[in-house]
């Protein structure tokens, strides 16, 4: 009797590689690196959930192999050591849910953020009209009052394009491939994936939209093929023979001396030749996508399975086709018509998780809108999220974002006087987190006002430091133990010192006595500032809920930071500003948001005399260690009167903690 098995759920050999069946998670790009390109633990998990949904192979997107090849602030890279725990922790979370992984390696050229693009060539005059109408489609999908600042950004980047790479930038970019090739394998995965689509650097040399080099990387389709050729070489040269290389494989650009089917081709017979392991098909860039009459031919479902089908009777290599592929049934339909190998899947999968599970059950996809919401963010630098979500995992993801940026950012930790250094010694297990991609600089400064520690007593603690966290192989402490002269405000040294190195937070002992120190709170903006008090119980936190959305930030960071540690004892208050109801409801909006259950309860507190000294009596009262808020004022005159929430509550700390999250 026949298999009833569908094809899209039969097991698939690719290459050395067996897979649990023919479903690929095809690249999407998430924006969920740390600022320094590094894969942290909101990449790992997206990707373990990925992997979750039941793709055979999972495909991880779009990481750089140089700096300026990275499209985004929020690009993953590889092109250092230094990258590779991090993605080696997202190689086993694809492993450990049952899939394959790949990397996918990829540089920008033109599109990328940088001071000087790389690119085969300058811009071409010629197509300037193309561009400016590819411009335009562009910016008309955006709100119309962000349409300015958007513009002016991308016409900065344009006017950028004034020369093409020589041979040096040839041979650097050539080796950067390799390396990160290399380096991926080192990280675990199983296979690397060449970005040669999209309109990125491999794709620019490939056509004659924006390659008009005059040497051997232009001008015919032969010479045009040189460079990503010489590219593939190089790879497979960095790895062993049978390690699978693949390749993101552009059909049709729909530009003006585009590339098209017959082009894409005589590539794809060349990649075979060269010793390329699959090829995954697409279509169109970013100078293209957004035109109406390529939205109109890429919003038909299965757009790409008739040129995929030629792609696969044109070599003997497995193919995968993606191209709007809503449901499973239709997934399964081109594989029984024999124009695809393995159904790529990205976006249709991230709007349903379930996608796969379905399939055969009667169930009803939640299917893809095709409104371009989460491409837009890698224009905006909004992490990927979509609008078939659930708002509160919406919300999840922002807040996740927003403080995976300042927490990779690092800490900045200050002291100065013996004093400091007692506090710091103490508060230091318990008020950092105990997370993989934590980066901390301890700074040790002789500030103006107050006594300095002496170097003996800096060099004790130093010791104390680097034995206390050697068995935690994951923590990456850099430490300035040079005796720095503060000659301005000590604030505005440390403001500038977390500016020119992108710290986000800031930790220092709290000295009532030493007024520098109080001025802190004013100058940091979009920073979290903690000041340690001497009270031991740090761990036993009173945590202030305002209603406001900034308030997620605070839950978020009391998450991270406190409620894994060992003995932590956490009490959520609101001082009640509205009804009792719509606290409560609000509440429960965030614990949901957040994931946390309902045992955690929120006490109400009356305003009484006013909210700093609402708080400062709960906190004392309960005799809590440490405060954690948002940093909260009063605007106009009656910040003048009154002075800010936060500074009441400074005024009244003694020697408790207060954690400020801006």
């Amino acid at each position: 009797m026949p298999d009833p098995t569908p094809l899209l759920l039969s097991p698939f050999r690719l290459g050395p590689l067996d897979l649990r069946n023919r479903l690929a998670a095809v690249p999407v790009f998430t924006g969920y690196a740390l600022p320094d390109g590094t894969a942290g633990p909101m990449l790992a998990e997206h990707y373990w959930r990925l992997a979750r949904s039941g793709p055979g192979l999972v495909v991880v997107g779009n990481v750089a192999v140089s700096p300026e090849g990275a499209t985004s602030a929020h690009s993953l890279r590889l092109d250092h050591n230094r990258y590779i725990p991090g993605l080696s922790r997202v190689a086993e979370a694809i492993r450990r849910s049952g899939a394959r992984a790949c990397l996918q390696l990829n540089h920008a050229g033109r599109l990328a953020q940088a001071d000087t693009p790389l690119q085969p060539s300058p811009l071409s005059a010629e197509h300037a009209a193309f561009d400016v109408a590819a411009l335009k489609a562009f910016m008309e999908s955006f709100p119309f009052e962000q349409r300015f600042g958007l513009t002016a950004r991308l016409m900065g980047q344009v006017a950028r394009w004034d020369r093409g790479m020589d041979r040096p930038d040839l041979e650097r970019v050539r080796e950067a491939f390799a390396a990160a090739a290399a380096r991926a394998r080192a990280a675990g995965f199983d296979a690397v994936e060449l970005h040669g689509a999209s309109g990125y650097l491999l794709t620019q040399f490939l056509s004659g939209f924006s390659n008009a080099r005059e040497d051997g990387y232009g001008g015919s389709a032969a010479n045009r093929r040189r460079f990503p050729l010489e590219v593939l070489d190089a790879v497979r040269a960095a790895l062993p023979a049978d390690f699978p290389v693949g390749w993101r494989l552009l059909l049709r650009e729909w530009t003006p001396d585009g590339i098209g089917p017959d082009e894409a081709l005589d590539l794809a017979r060349e990649l075979e030749a060269r010793g390329a392991a699959y090829l995954s098909a697409t279509a169109g860039t970013h100078n293209s996508l957004y035109l109406p009459e390529v939205r109109r031919r890429t919003s038909r479902p299965g757009y790409l399975r008739e040129d995929g089908g030629r792609l696969k009777a044109a070599t003997g290599l497995p193919v995968i086709v993606a191209g709007k592929l809503l449901t499973p049934q239709l997934a399964e339909d081109i594989l029984q018509a024999g124009q695809a190998d393995l159904a790529g899947v990205g976006r249709p999968l991230i709007a349903d998780p379930g996608w796969l599970e379905k399939f055969g059950t009667g169930q009803k996809v939640l299917a893809c809108k095709d409104c371009y919401h989460c491409l837009k963010g890698l224009v905006q630098g909004r992490p990927l999220d979509c609008v078939r979500w659930p708002r509160a995992r919406r919300s999840a993801v922002d807040l996740e974002h927003r403080l995976t940026v300042r927490r990779g950012q690092g800490v900045l930790v200050a002291a100065s006087s013996a004093e400091d250094l007692a506090v710091l010694r103490e508060a230091l297990p318990q008020v950092l987190p105990d997370r993989p991609d934590l980066r901390a600089l301890l700074l040790f400064l002789d500030p103006p006002e107050g006594s300095a520690a002496p170097d003996a007593l800096r060099a004790w603690f130093l010791n104390w430091a680097n034995g206390h966290w050697q068995d935690h192989a994951h923590w990456r402490w850099s430490l300035d133990a040079r005796r720095v002269r503060v000659e301005q405000r000590p604030e505005e040294m440390l403001r500038d010192r977390m500016a020119d190195n992108g710290f986000g937070s800031l930790l220092l002992p709290w000295a009532a006595d030493e007024p520098w120190r109080a001025r802190l709170p004013y100058l940091l903006r979009r920073k979290n500032l903690g000041l340690l008090g001497r009270n031991p119980d740090r761990l036993r936190l009173m945590v202030a809920f305002d209603l406001s959305p900034a308030s997620l930030l605070v839950l978020k960071f009391v998450d991270l930071t406190f409620l894994a540690k060992p003995g932590a004892e956490v009490r959520f208050v609101h001082v009640l500003e509205g009804s009792r109801s719509e606290a409560l409801e609000r509440w429960a909006e965030a614990r949901s948001v957040l994931g946390w259950g309902e045992d955690l309860d929120l006490d109400i507190l009356s305003p009484a005399p006013d909210t700093a000294g609402a708080l400062l009596a709960a906190l004392h009262g309960g005799n809590c260690g440490s405060l954690v808020m948002g940093k909260r004022g009063l605007s106009g005159i009656k910040r003048w009167l009154m002075g800010s929430v936060s500074r009441q509550v400074l005024a009244g700390l003694e020697d408790r903690s207060l954690f400020l999250i801006d």
